[in-house]
């Protein structure tokens, strides 16, 4: 088995932080429990949550955060899903390929 890149999400920076360094304080408490149990139902499935490099973020965007699902006009910043894959490398390579072709409309819920 080796570590992939399941899926990315695109988050709002609240949860960006919540992700990256364990900080909710800047979300609502409704906001950050609908948050964390996003990212918790997601872990437990054994993946992680990380931070991604930057390139693909968007500095405004109306589209809803895939973590918390605000809706609030903000930045969105790219989040990998990583986890172990039973199939080969360029199994992954070809669905990561098809995913991006296709798009990702995924949520984290």
């Amino acid at each position: 088995m080796s570590i992939v890149v399941k899926c990315d999400y695109m988050v709002c920076v609240d949860c960006l932080m919540c992700i990256a360094n364990g900080d909710d304080s800047g979300m609502s408490k409704e906001r950050a429990e609908e948050g964390w149990q996003a990212i918790e139902r997601e872990q437990a499935q054994g993946d992680q949550l990380v931070a991604g490099d930057g390139e693909a973020d968007h500095e405004f965007s109306w589209s809803p955060c895939d973590c918390c699902s605000s809706r609030l006009g903000g930045s969105r910043h790219e989040v990998h899903v990583l986890g172990e894959a039973a199939c080969s490398r360029l199994e992954v390579r070809e669905l990561f390929t098809l995913g991006k072709q296709f798009g990702n409309n995924n949520q984290l819920n």
